[in-house]
């Protein structure tokens, strides 16, 4: 199966800041939306088993580079919205130092965020309209999009 990355709205929910920490908290992805590039969307119920297996700790990094590690997403559930995620970015890194910049940013200047989620589709189908479902997804890492 291969990875796929999807850039969706960051809907923030709340940020606090430390001297060495940034925690951040906002969806990932909102059920039933369609993504019309793609012309798929994702399903209520699709990341409960890799939240239960673990997929909590999900590693961000700048730009999808691994060599830029700023943080992980250190936990996450579904509820009747969509993924809601909580990250902790480390601000020992300069990487992390400019996201939360960035972040702030853009909250500043009313620019919306965005979040870009790696992830394999373990089982997804067509539904009549012949959009994608996303049915079941794990996640395997992120970056954020201000």
């Amino acid at each position: 199966m291969n990875t796929e990355r999807r850039v969706s709205l960051f809907e923030l929910r709340d940020m606090s800041v430390t001297a060495t920490r940034a925690v951040i908290e906002g969806y990932w992805d909102v059920w039933g939306v369609l993504n019309e590039f793609y012309n798929e969307r994702s399903i209520e119920g699709s990341y409960k088993k890799t939240l239960r297996e673990g997929g909590k700790k999900v590693p961000i990094n700048r730009n999808h580079d691994a060599g830029r590690h700023i943080g992980y997403a250190v936990d996450g559930k579904e509820d009747s919205y969509g993924l809601l995620m909580r990250q902790e970015i480390n601000l020992d890194v300069a990487d992390g130092r400019e996201q939360l910049s960035l972040i702030q940013q853009s909250i500043e200047v009313g620019n919306p965020m965005g979040i870009s989620r790696e992830f394999i589709a373990n089982r997804d189908r067509i539904n009549k309209a012949g959009e994608r479902e996303l049915v079941e997804q794990r996640l395997v890492g992120a970056a954020f999009t201000p």
